[in-house]
């Protein structure tokens, strides 16, 4: 990717704010000149974000910056179009999907205070059941998502061991924590 004609629109820019014969757009000249590196860097930082985050909705796939001489290139990697979707996993016995307890499972990665993030993309009309589910629990979506994930985990653990302790263990447990929600801003 060329960064001249973006670091060139900037100078130029800066240079038509100013009259052509006045003092000022001498320094402008000069500032222009001088600012060519960090515009650059700052083009480059930018693009780098921007290959974080695509990395981020794209996954499996990648999107890495890669700089060749003093031009950074996107390459992206990991993405084939043509390949098959994967066959869908038999589904293991799971537990009913109506309001979940206010807690997670016992013993659950959910309760070890560890947060991870990922993006989830379901179809619509599935995020708007899981929304009125959660609305009638009176919990937020995210917080009935993973409540619904940690008993997916438990019924697979169910499937795989052939009891059904972890489901019920995770059940019981849920029921002692009563609702926590923290709503508001965080800067």
């Amino acid at each position: 990717m060329q960064l001249d004609r973006f670091v060139n629109t900037v100078q130029r820019d800066l240079l038509a704010a100013l009259p052509e014969d006045s003092a000022a757009a001498e320094h402008a000249e000069r500032l222009a000149a001088a600012l060519d590196s960090s515009l650059r860097l700052a083009l480059i930082s930018a693009l780098a974000a921007a290959a974080d985050e695509l990395s981020a909705d794209l996954a499996p796939g990648t999107v890495s910056l890669q700089l060749s001489g003093n031009e950074p290139r996107l390459v992206a990697q990991g993405l084939d179009a043509d390949a098959p979707a994967a066959a869908p996993a038999a589904e293991p016995a799971t537990p009913a999907w109506g309001a979940f307890p206010a807690a997670g499972p016992a013993g659950s990665a959910a309760e070890d205070g560890d947060t991870a993030r990922f993006n989830l993309r379901v179809p619509e009309g599935l995020k708007s059941q899981a929304e009125s589910l959660a609305a009638e629990a009176g919990q937020s979506l995210n917080s009935w998502l993973v409540k619904a994930v940690g008993f997916a985990v438990a019924a697979a653990d169910v499937a795989a061991t052939g009891t059904e302790d972890a489901l019920r263990q995770a059940a019981s447990s849920t029921r002692a924590g009563a609702r926590q929600r923290v709503t508001g801003w965080m800067n």
